[in-house]
């Protein structure tokens, strides 16, 4: 599983601050790093509308998921398939 906390710019949310909950399978097995921040997950952005939520919540019952992240300066996408 994969958790965050909310991170703030200029006082409104911009995103969530990833860490790895548990054993951490899924946050590695995708190539996320701790401090990742979440910008959006399959188009929805992060805001304080998403909030409070699971990512689990954002990414719904879609079978890939889409997630926008910044890692320090860089915003990178990473895609990865649902297994249910």
């Amino acid at each position: 599983e994969i958790t965050g906390e909310p991170v703030h710019r200029g006082g409104e949310i911009e995103g969530l601050a990833l860490k790895p909950a548990g054993s951490g399978g899924l946050f590695n097995e995708i190539g996320l790093k701790a401090g990742d921040v979440l910008l959006s997950a399959n188009g929805v952005r992060i805001d304080s509308e998403t909030l409070p939520g699971s990512i689990a919540n954002l990414i719904g019952d879609n079978d890939v998921a889409v997630l926008e992240i910044r890692r320090g300066a860089e915003v990178q996408t990473v895609t990865f398939e649902i297994v249910r």
